[in-house]
């Protein structure tokens, strides 16, 4: 080992993807999956910051609030778990 300290990540993130330091001229345009369960009472803040970050980041958003979602709706909301870089439940 290099002798640093292991590095820890917030819930949810992807240990993959490294951010960009920060100051830098070239960051990475990332993934970030909002899922909606209806659960967070203040929703509606950490939706309009991550609409702000919209011109910098892919960001996608999946309603998991809807009665009778089909399977193939879960499993699309699966593969954008899987595939984003970094998933915020609300």
């Amino acid at each position: 080992t290099d002798g640093s300290s292991p590095r820890v990540f917030p819930a949810g993130h992807n240990r993959g993807v490294d951010a960009a330091p920060t100051g830098s001229c070239h960051r990475t345009m990332k993934t970030i999956l909002e899922l909606n369960t209806g659960l967070f009472p203040d929703a509606q803040t950490v939706t309009a910051a991550l609409r702000q970050m919209e011109p910098a980041h892919r960001v996608e958003s999946i309603d998991l609030r809807r009665r009778g979602m089909e399977d193939e709706a879960w499993d699309r909301a699966i593969a954008a778990i899987l595939s984003s870089d970094l998933t915020i439940t609300i």
